[in-house]
């Protein structure tokens, strides 16, 4: 058991990793998330794909809600990252997603899925840090892996199985995110998003399958 526990620790300590729009196995400290602030100018180079070009605002049929110019749907999304990450560090869940799910639509509007992709894998990235700060979790898998006394550690198995069920509910909303993330980035080759958006639904699968299961013997 204490060798299948080190071995879910060692695996699942890198699953929440990912990195927005930047490569998902650089270094990085244990001490510090990083998100794509860590590499400031690189929406300016992704994003000149589609120029930023003003156009007239057309009124849609039937409204008089006006379809926004390209370049206001790039400042939405921009602006909405920005404000997202500042909710995050604020510790506002629910503003920090609405934003991260805004960006994502306004990168569907310029018919560019893969930025909306990485934008609902950061709500399914940063949701599994809110989670694991919220369960301690890092040091309850690590004190599971090392207690020798059984007692001890199925009393400690019942209490971590507990504090995982109250915050479950974040994940489940994370959840979701990450699979509209997964079929947008089907329309891509393989990458390390990809890899990020599997290694976040792999976390969740496995917090249900401990939920569900407990620990394997």
């Amino acid at each position: 058991m204490q060798k299948n526990l080190l071995y879910i620790i060692l695996l699942l300590l890198t699953a929440c990793n990912s990195n927005d729009e930047t490569e998902y196995f650089k270094s990085q400290s244990n001490s510090k998330i990083k998100t794509d602030r860590d590499n400031s100018n690189f929406h300016d180079a992704n994003d000149s794909i589609v120029e930023e070009v003003n156009i007239v605002s057309n009124v849609l049929e039937g409204g008089n809600e006006k379809v926004k110019s390209i370049s206001d749907l790039w400042n939405t999304y921009k602006t909405s990252k920005a404000d997202a990450i500042k909710d995050y560090e604020n510790r506002n869940l629910s503003s920090m997603i609405k934003n991260y799910e805004t960006a994502a639509n306004a990168a569907i509007d310029l018919s560019r899925n893969d930025l909306a992709s990485w934008q609902l894998n950061n709500i399914g990235h940063f949701s599994i840090e809110e989670f694991s700060k919220e369960t301690d979790y890092q040091n309850r898998l690590r004190t599971l892996a090392i207690t020798g006394d059984q007692i001890k550690k199925e009393a400690y198995f019942s209490e971590t199985k507990q504090v995982f069920k109250q915050n479950y509910k974040i994940l489940l909303s994370a959840e979701t995110y990450l699979l509209k993330a997964s079929q947008l980035d089907k329309d891509y080759k393989y990458s390390e998003r990809t890899k990020a958006i599997n290694s976040n639904l792999k976390f969740i699968n496995w917090i249900r399958k401990f939920l569900r299961d407990g620990l394997t013997q």
